[in-house]
């Protein structure tokens, strides 16, 4: 019997039948496991390990799609136009030699469209493509409800799991995202999801369940504070219900006139939402206008190819320096910040790929929307409900793209690929089924082979390479943010050697450079740490950058060099108060009092839009100082 039982097991291997069951679960598995980890531990604590994750899971899908007997793959005109833009950021980001930081580096972006092409491998001949989607949406509702629960948590100061401080931002409600917004998006997504279940609800505890998962849902959307994820829930809510609103429009409004009536209300009620959304803070929406000012200025130097991927941050502060020197800007001195993006997905793109790496999403968009269109007219009651609620996630995510970066989010970005792989096969699976012509021709590519042992042993090496590295990879980031911690409480030696670990598995990372430099120079170490500062320059940008190398260049009495640095972070962000105070003891000591004097009046006046302990103390150092030199004359 044991003889029967093992020879069996080796027959299913080899057919493919235990494979595929694993391949299978390991996609569904991807969306539980990757919007639910985070290591407080690590440097971006909520992001960073879920890239590592996704970097591993990937490879270890390829492997176990290579493990597989065969291939069969069809690339259709939405997979094309994907791997073409893909293609282009890749070739523009290496032209321009500029890979991009944690947060849009161009392999997060590669690792994302394999994962798309991998979705497609899904085997739909055990368990239907409805079914495998309709599995992830549980998945999705399931997780949804954790993380809203964490964040009602949070909301009430009973984080269990996260001793350091929370970011500078609206709300404390984050889940394990990065921010408010983050967490909306994926509950307004979760909240759809939710919807779908109930409606295939049969039994009452499981009526129940998702009724109670969409109200915890709900509630942590309001505490997320993010008016961009009600917008974004409400437009994709609509979609889902667009045939009904439709039947219910004809039947009430049958006149002309009374549409046109409705139509003025209805418009009359959005501007009094809108208003009472921009009325909740008023600072962050004028903070994202003046954000897309300063981004068209980007955009309109380099419009046709863009600047590259992954230097707007690198970039950003320069043209928000350019902007501030003309002296009636000085109203906009509050909207100054250091950021890593454009704060709409749309303008990000425009301004690092240009019109023509626009132009290639655009198209894709149009690819989208016909075979979607296609699909839903062609489904039946139960598949059309399905692909509506994938065009609903997707649509929610677009609508939130103009306020936010959502993709930036590794557990709403695979959600995304996800949702356009699965629409992708169902085009291609409707064409060969039905013999229609889609386009012509049907597939851009189509190639079925053979997997051989040599693909198998060289994914196999891909994918221990790939985990070795992304394991090391994550112990530099842990080292990093223990220097960090170390340097915040000013234990300076401590955090170097820290630091030193980290940069010698990331060298490089510019912005680690930095702060590795910016812990000599304030350890008195300043030949060791300019050479860290300018090796950085051109990679990362940060007026605090420049500020610990105007501090290096006066321990080095390069006096001149040290006033162009203090002076370029001062025209970065005006409001800056070291800066200023360090500038005023320069010029006290080289004799130009009258320039002094003028640098310490300015910090007595400025009011920085947050005023901290650090702000409080510099101002009443500069008051002191300033008394020294007035009793001297």
């Amino acid at each position: 019997m044991m003889y029967v039982a093992i020879v069996d097991s080796i027959r299913r291997i080899y057919s493919g039948e235990l494979l595929d069951k694993i391949y299978n679960r390991l996609v569904i598995g991807t969306f539980l496991i990757i919007p639910l980890v985070f290591y407080d531990g690590m440097k971006w604590s909520f992001h960073t390990p879920r890239y590592m994750l996704l970097n591993i899971l990937v490879l270890l899908l390829l492997f176990v799609h290579t493990s597989r007997t065969r291939s069969s793959l069809n690339f259709g005109h939405l997979d094309f136009v994907l791997m073409a833009y893909t293609l282009y950021v890749i070739l523009h980001a290496t032209s321009s030699g500029f890979g991009g930081d944690l947060y849009n580096r161009v392999d997060v972006l590669v690792y994302l469209i394999i994962f798309y092409v991998l979705v497609q491998q899904l085997n739909t001949h055990t368990t239907s493509q409805n079914e495998i989607i309709a599995q992830v949406f549980i998945i999705i509702s399931v997780t949804g409800l954790v993380l809203a629960i964490y964040g009602i948590l949070q909301f009430f100061h009973l984080d269990v799991f996260r001793d350091s401080p929370y970011p500078s931002a609206e709300t404390r409600v984050i889940g394990t995202m990065v921010g408010g917004n983050s967490l909306g998006i994926y509950l307004s997504i979760a909240t759809l999801t939710c919807v779908y279940n109930l409606h295939y609800s049969k039994s009452r505890l499981r009526l129940g369940f998702f009724l109670s998962a969409i109200g915890i849902i709900l509630w942590a959307l309001i505490l997320t504070l993010s008016r961009g994820a009600w917008l974004s829930l409400l437009v994709g809510s609509m979609v889902i219900a667009l045939s009904r609103i439709k039947l219910f429009w004809n039947r009430v409004f049958t006149r002309n006139i009374s549409k046109a009536s409705a139509l003025i209300a209805l418009g009359a009620i959005l501007s009094i939402l809108m208003w009472q959304a921009y009325e909740l803070n008023p600072a962050s929406v004028r903070g994202r206008f003046f954000v897309w000012r300063i981004s068209s200025h980007m955009f309109l130097d380099h419009p046709m190819l863009g600047m590259g991927y992954g230097r707007f941050e690198g970039e950003y502060l320069n043209y928000q320096a350019d902007f501030f020197d003309s002296p009636q800007h000085s109203v906009y001195f509050n909207n100054a910040g250091n950021l890593k993006g454009a704060s709409n997905e749309y303008i990000q793109v425009l301004v690092e790929n240009g019109i023509l790496g626009f132009a290639l999403i655009l198209i894709a968009g149009i690819v989208f929307f016909s075979a979607i269109r296609y699909i839903i007219s062609s489904a039946d009651q139960d598949e059309k409900l399905i692909f509506k609620v994938l065009l609903a996630i997707l649509t929610t995510v677009g609508i939130h793209a103009l306020v936010d970066e959502p993709l930036n989010a590794p557990a709403i970005a695979v959600v995304v690929f996800f949702s356009l792989g699965m629409i992708s096969l169902k085009m291609k699976n409707n064409i060969a089924a039905h013999n229609k012509e889609y386009s012509s021709p049907k597939f851009v590519f189509q190639k079925s082979f053979e997997h051989n042992i040599f693909l198998r042993v060289a994914t196999l090496i891909i994918l221990l390479y790939g985990t070795y590295y992304a394991v090391r990879t994550a112990s530099g980031y842990i080292h990093w943010q223990n220097g960090q911690a170390l340097a915040a409480s000013n234990y300076w030696m401590e955090s170097i050697e820290e630091y030193e670990m980290a940069h010698a598995i990331l060298p490089r990372d510019a912005e680690l450079s930095v702060r590795l430099g910016s812990a000599y120079a304030y350890t008195r170490q300043p030949e060791r740490a300019l050479e860290l500062l300018l090796a950085s320059e051109g990679r990362y940008n940060d007026w605090n950058m420049h500020i610990v190398k105007g501090f290096t260049l006066m321990q080095l009495n390069r006096l001149e060099e040290a006033e162009n640095s203090f002076k370029i972070a001062i025209r970065m962000y005006p409001k800056l108060l070291l800066p200023r105070l360090w500038l005023a003891e320069m010029y006290l000591t080289a004799g130009r009092k009258e320039e002094s004097i003028s640098r310490l009046n300015e910090i007595i006046a400025i009011q920085p839009k947050i005023m901290t302990a650090e702000a409080v103390s510099i101002k009443e150092d500069a008051k002191r100082l300033l008394r020294f030199v007035e009793d001297e004359e």
